[in-house]
């Protein structure tokens, strides 16, 4: 009795459908039209027309509210670009309005600006996820492993090759001072001629045993791709109160310091923060007023 069930073509792999050429051009063509810059540019200005036609008439009020306050004038009293102040309560009024309908405007704009993001942040997203994990986040998987022991053996070439080196230019140097010597006794220029060709040769190896990392470490692989010894400079603290403190004196650039301004604005808004209004290890924290409309 034939048991054998052929494979069903819906299953796995195979349920795949293959579209054909004239709709994988129109997909294709209808995704480059979704993420074109200028096309959504086009589309967006449509979109918010009534938005852009608002926001000019707003500019327009806001040269008015300016000639309104007028500017301040120079020596020879023609105006200056510095504005007067608010000096009434009536113009702080209606600064108070107009500025509540450029926040509104604003945040309003602000909303419909992620909606509209959110529809590209999706396919940015799907494609960044797609290469990292498919094909980059793999590759580079594999790459740190085999470079992390391509790096153990080129150290230990390194330090092998730069030996072997020292050690020739040793040995050539100690037979060009012998030959010298013999020379010189023997008072032969065949042998003084010798004596030269092989302390040129001790001088390249010295050069080589003292050379670049690179050099002495390169690998060329088999079918294609070198391997080089690549200096990086790191480092570590060792002792963060002399590190400071070189710092501090001027031994150390200033910028290797940097002030943390975010954690010290979240400190200060603690309403029980004892730090609050006073002056304690060269840092001033006081208050300041700036005006705000909701």
């Amino acid at each position: 009795m034939d048991t054998h069930v052929p494979a069903d073509p819906t299953i796995g792999h195979n349920s795949r459908t293959e579209l054909d050429a004239t709709t994988k051009a129109l997909i294709e063509q209808a995704v480059k039209d979704a993420l074109d810059p200028e096309l959504i540019a086009a589309q967006l200005t449509e979109d918010e027309k009534d938005a852009l036609k608002r926001l000019r008439d707003l500019n327009d009020a806001f040269d008015r509210w300016e000639k309104s306050l007028g500017f301040a004038l120079d020596a020879s009293g023609n105006p200056t670009k510095v504005r007067n102040p608010i000096r009434t309560e009536g113009d702080a009024k209606k600064t108070t309005t107009f500025t509540g309908q450029l926040k509104a405007l604003s945040s309003a704009a602000d909303k419909r600006r992620k909606v509209e993001k959110g529809r590209y942040d999706a396919a940015g997203k799907a494609a960044h996820a797609f290469f990292n994990s498919q094909l980059i986040g793999p590759a580079d998987e594999k790459v740190a492993i085999l470079e992390g022991a391509l790096t153990e053996y080129t150290r230990h070439k390194i330090a092998e090759e730069r030996l072997k080196a020292q050690r020739l230019a040793d040995e050539q140097a100690a037979a060009a001072r012998t030959v010298e010597a013999a020379a010189q006794k023997a008072g032969s220029a065949e042998l003084m001629e010798q004596a030269g060709v092989l302390a040129d040769r001790a001088e390249q190896s010295q050069s080589r045993a003292d050379g670049a990392n690179a050099n002495l470490g390169r690998v060329t692989g088999t079918f294609g791709g070198t391997s080089s010894a690549v200096t990086v400079w790191d480092f570590k603290i060792l002792d963060e109160g002399m590190f400071l403190g070189a710092v501090l004196r001027g031994d150390l650039p200033r910028e290797f310091l940097t002030i943390n301004e975010g954690a010290i604005r979240t400190a200060i808004r603690r309403k029980a923060n004892p730090l609050r209004d006073q002056e304690k290890h060269g840092l001033r924290i006081f208050d300041d007023v700036r005006a705000s409309v909701r």
